[in-house]
């Protein structure tokens, strides 16, 4: 089964959906914006590779657009993401929630719900920016997983600073999604679109 993670910035899915990530095979990633337009932070790059590439082995492509802007260029998006779909065929994809707070994160959500309508669509979103996402469909992850995760968040030394970049709050998360369905750990989506 080949999975598509399409995010709007470097850390984007680690935050949210790095233990699910262990469980993917023929995993790519592809990042709208490589966050260098902001403050000119280079070293995200060479985190992102270390983090996708090292610990997921996963293919990833990182686009060029404005971080902030994006929406501003959403048709030039929507073209890359229907070039990407033509080219994998991806089965499932999985990419930031259309009902973000947050604008960029907003765009590449409805792009996908846009472009992907024959592969199943699942959006995830990072805790801070999540008043509006409802999940509906909830991943039991493992220690183990959860410790992947914690790995991947660890390799962005750029981020190390932000509250929900501590293990503390990564842990919590997924304790508070657990606990919503019974089990130790667990991470959140919602349902875009389900194909049986």
């Amino acid at each position: 089964m080949k999975t598509l993670i399409v995010t709007a910035h470097p850390d984007d899915c680690e935050i949210s959906i790095g233990a699910s990530m262990t469980k993917f095979e023929n995993l790519a990633v592809y990042i709208a914006s490589d966050s260098t337009t902001i403050g000119g932070n280079s070293k995200i790059i060479q985190e992102t590779k270390t983090s996708i590439c090292g610990i997921y082995n996963a293919h990833l492509t990182l686009g060029k657009f404005e971080t902030m802007h994006i929406w501003t260029k959403f048709q030039e998006l929507r073209d890359i993401l229907f070039e990407i779909k033509q080219n994998m065929k991806p089965d499932v994809v999985y990419c930031t929630s259309p009902k973000s707070i947050h604008p960029d994160h907003k765009a590449v959500g409805e792009a996908c719900k846009s472009i992907f309508l024959e592969q199943t669509v699942y959006s995830f979103e990072p805790i801070r920016s999540n008043q509006d996402f409802t999940p509906n469909r909830y991943v039991q992850i493992t220690k183990e997983d959860l410790q992947t995760k914690l790995k991947a968040c660890s390799c962005y030394s750029s981020q190390s600073e932000k509250h929900y970049f501590d293990a503390e709050s990564i842990i919590a998360t997924a304790r508070f999604y657990g606990t919503q369905i019974g089990v130790e750990y667990a991470e959140a989506f919602e349902v875009i679109r389900e194909i049986g």
